[in-house]
């Protein structure tokens, strides 16, 4: 099983955030983790207007003060279903998001990113990207993506994974973080419970595709623990694992 202890979920107080916070929770009531919620202040650096354009002066609007804000997220994280207060801390810092996220995950020793995608397309997607994609590209930290659409949670012990391979060394440690959901008591179906995803095209037809999913089988089922999993339940005691 997969050892989650500290738990990162960003938020910016918006219904998606809230959505990928009540998944956050529910990890840390079945793994008893800790999560860190983190609000992060967003300064924008000063813009110089055209010329002829007049200077708006801002230093006249009062300034956010960082009790306030903090007391924002707390009632935010309290009012979010499923939350535990004795099991989150707050943390509300100022700067660039990504960069905060980024930092706040490595100094924690975070296990989990949870982290919610507001399904944007076209000209922001393509060009500006997302604070969730830009995390996704530049972090260690395993990273859970909770879009709009997925239901409401109520447990983290999943059916079905699927887990898209293209042989590279990133996508085994993929697969090797998959079977690691795969509760213990039914490791000797370990490899029905992981779906792998073949992409086929013109340099890949379908049968090379299926073939290669045989193989993708079959290398499962040489793993250790896959063989540990069908001994115990064979010989009704319980498994062992490795991790290999």
């Amino acid at each position: 099983m997969a050892e989650i202890k500290r738990i990162l979920c960003p938020i910016d107080l918006s219904g998606t955030s809230r959505h990928a916070l009540e998944h956050a929770f529910a990890f840390a009531r079945w793994y008893r983790a800790r999560v860190t919620v983190l609000h992060v202040v967003n300064v924008p650096l000063p813009v110089m207007p055209p010329a002829g354009v007049p200077v708006v002066e801002t230093s006249a609007l009062a300034p956010l003060r960082p009790e306030d804000v903090t007391e924002d997220v707390r009632r935010f994280a309290g009012s979010t279903s499923g939350a535990d207060q004795n099991v989150a801390d707050i943390v509300v810092v100022e700067g660039s998001p990504v960069r905060e996220i980024l930092r706040h995950a490595e100094d924690r020793r975070t296990d989990l990113l949870v982290m919610g995608t507001h399904g944007r397309s076209g000209f922001e997607a393509v060009f500006l990207g997302s604070v969730t994609e830009k995390v996704l590209r530049s972090t260690h930290v395993p990273v859970l993506t909770v879009p709009p659409a997925v239901e409401r949670v109520g447990s983290v012990v999943y059916k079905t994974i699927l887990c898209p391979i293209e042989f590279s060394d990133s996508s085994t440690r993929a697969l090797e973080y998959a079977r690691k959901f795969v509760p213990p008591a039914k490791a000797s179906r370990a490899v029905g419970f992981i779906k792998r995803a073949v992409t086929t095209g013109v340099e890949i037809g379908l049968e090379q595709g299926l073939a290669l999913e045989r193989e993708l089988q079959q290398r499962l089922f040489e793993g250790q623990d896959a063989k540990e999993g069908i001994a115990a339940y064979n010989a009704r005691r319980t498994p062992t694992f490795s991790g290999k």
